[in-house]
């Protein structure tokens, strides 16, 4: 291992050189200085192609996109300007495929990028908040340079692999990444909290989406007992619900009374949370996502946004007026997940209008022809105006249940536009 101590010294062109595919740590994890470097040493590097996940610090421009293809698996966050460049070239792929795809070389990586926490006595580092596809990419690649974050969590369970050893170790000054705190929410996301809580069963175990709504939702089933989490994306409101006696995981058949997840995205009060902390743990996408460990767990319902449904229950969670906003993420994984638990369920929520009340976000047909979920997969469906349950609906039914979700002002011509088109 080459330990550098002064970022200036660092010419990644000994490691890096025309065509290679890179892949970096993401969200807390970013490795803010490497990726920095990279930018401000493209041209000498020849044409790169990164992935990243949603990006979280200042890193990569437009303008960088001369020397640097950006490629990621939603476009969240920072990303959405990116795409909208042209730089950043999302692939619609379930989340928790990447990791097969890295381990079976059927895509290609070069050299990775980590975020990591100091070394320990044993000399092992620690993953921080995300514990994912970067593990299996590593694996694979030729080089692997590593980036001492300050202030990031040492969480159980992402520990780097002792197989994993990084060739070159980067200490900078640059902090983890974080995000702001989540709000109280609008009034109409508050709505749709309160009707999924609504939906949800005291020791309910659950899985959440990312933005703010899954926090918004936690805050509303602050009233329920003996709740779990078994979830991609881990937010902040789940400390107050740990720390309050709410979420206990007493009803998982594994990993009883631990929270359980892929990834946290939060701020700094949930990464002080997770460090070295007893009651939570990070799993790779093999378990969190895997539908045989989900449908174990009984009473288990999996939460989820979306960007527009049609009226008979079809999903686009990606794109929106042409542009890639959103992912694949884990959405078909929580939901067949979640419909197949003893006792569990789907929830899909979204608002009932977009740009500020001018569109509707039920529509008579997806309006980019994007279907994240198909409607065979989705059950309780949430806006502010009320709850629909689709399961054993007929097409002439889930329309009818659907139709008093939108907002009173669409409802009349979402009604004759369905009729007129004969949706199928």
């Amino acid at each position: 291992m080459i330990e550098l101590h002064d970022p200036r010294a660092l010419d990644l062109s000994r490691w890096i050189g025309p065509g290679d595919t890179l892949v970096c740590s993401q969200i807390h994890a970013e490795p803010v200085t490497l990726m920095r470097l990279l930018a401000q040493q493209r041209a000498q590097l020849g044409p790169v192609s990164v992935f990243v996940g949603p990006l979280v610090a200042e890193t990569f421009t437009p303008a960088h996109g001369d020397h640097i293809g950006l490629r990621s698996y939603c476009g969240t966050g920072r990303n959405a300007a990116l795409a909208d460049a042209g730089m950043l070239d999302p692939v619609p792929t379930h989340y928790s495929e990447y990791a097969r795809l890295y381990a079976d070389g059927l895509v290609p990586c070069d050299v990775v990028l980590l975020g990591v926490t100091e070394a320990d006595a044993d000399g092992r580092f620690n993953l921080g908040p995300c514990n994912d596809y970067t593990v299996d990419a590593a694996r694979r690649a030729r080089v692997v340079i590593a980036e001492v974050l300050p202030g990031l969590p040492w969480v159980r369970g992402a520990e780097l692999p002792s197989d994993i050893a990084p060739q070159v170790l980067l200490r900078a000054n640059a902090p983890a990444s974080l995000l702001p705190e989540t709000g109280p929410g609008s009034a109409e996301e508050q709505a749709i909290a309160r009707h999924v809580a609504s939906i949800v069963p005291d020791r309910a175990t659950l899985a959440l989406g990312i933005g703010a709504m899954p926090n918004l939702v936690l805050r509303a089933l602050a009233g329920h007992r003996g709740l779990g989490i078994h979830s991609g994306a881990i937010g902040d409101a789940m400390v107050e619900l740990v720390q309050a006696g709410v979420i206990t995981n007493e009803g998982k058949p594994e990993f009883q009374g631990v929270s359980v997840g892929n990834l946290l995205m939060g701020s700094r009060r949930l990464l002080d949370f997770a460090d070295r902390n007893p009651q939570l743990r990070l799993e790779p996408t093999r378990f969190t996502h895997d539908i045989t460990s989900m449908r174990r767990i009984p009473r288990f319902y999996a939460a989820s946004s979306c960007v527009e449904m049609d009226l008979s229950g079809q999903v686009n969670a990606e794109v929106a007026g042409g542009r890639y906003i959103g992912a694949v993420g884990g959405q078909g994984d929580f939901l067949r997940g979640a419909n197949l638990s003893p006792g569990g369920g789907s929830v899909m929520m979204l608002s009932s209008t977009a740009r500020g009340g001018r569109s509707s976000r039920i529509v008579a047909r997806l309006a980019d022809a994007v279907v994240t979920t198909p409607r065979s997969d989705v059950q309780w469906v949430v806006t502010e105006h009320g709850v629909a349950d689709l399961r054993g609906k007929s097409l002439r039914q889930r329309m009818q249940a659907l139709l008093p979700l939108a907002h009173p002002a669409f409802r009349e011509a979402l009604e004759r536009e369905a009729r007129r088109s004969a949706a199928p």
